[in-house]
């Protein structure tokens, strides 16, 4: 008999040959992917954590007031055309650590701020303000696959990653503390 074609003994082994060099090709991209996730929550919660000891270098500088309002200029590319390359206010506790932010209404020749904060309406709003406040490019809150979740905990804020990664923030002392999963 005349036979056109592959064995089955040889069809097993090409398809075996193939499985595993799948196989070693996945486990790799796999690795990089769970990599980026963490290396995501480590330059995100960093920036994060610079930008809250800058605010309150800045209250340092100011004598160390009761309660400060500072500006910081913020570039929300993300973000709707309003606030893109917006100055925000950035307002401190006694102790000088961010608890709020808003964009400024208008720009004066006047360093003060004059104006008082927009009531945040509870702790959650107070978090995404702080999130857009602070962060140059942050990444958008909810709502796409890269977003970032914000949850409101007792005395601040933990924004979430969609991988898993955890940004705390502690309003009353300003600590940061990162958990990369």
């Amino acid at each position: 008999m005349n036979y056109a074609g592959y064995t089955k003994l040889q069809t097993v082994v090409a398809l075996t040959v193939l499985t595993l060099a799948s196989v070693a090709i996945v486990v790799p991209v796999q690795h990089s992917y769970d990599e980026a996730g963490r290396l995501q929550v480590l330059a995100v919660g960093t920036q994060f954590r610079a930008a809250v000891l800058l605010v309150k270098e800045t209250w340092w500088l100011r004598h160390q007031p009761q309660e400060a309002f500072i500006r910081v200029r913020a570039d929300q590319s993300g973000e709707s055309a309003d606030l893109a390359s917006a100055v925000m206010v950035v307002q401190t506790n006694a102790q000088g650590w961010p608890v709020d932010a808003w964009p400024l209404a208008e720009q004066t020749e006047d360093a003060r701020i004059t104006e008082r904060a927009p009531v945040a309406p509870d702790q959650q709003q107070r978090c995404q303000n702080l999130w857009h406040g602070l962060l140059i490019n942050a990444p958008p809150i909810s709502g796409s696959r890269d977003g970032i979740r914000v949850e409101a905990t007792q005395n601040g804020c933990r924004y979430v990653t969609q991988r898993g990664g955890e940004i705390d923030y502690h309003m009353p002392d300003g600590r940061v503390r990162l958990t990369i999963r």
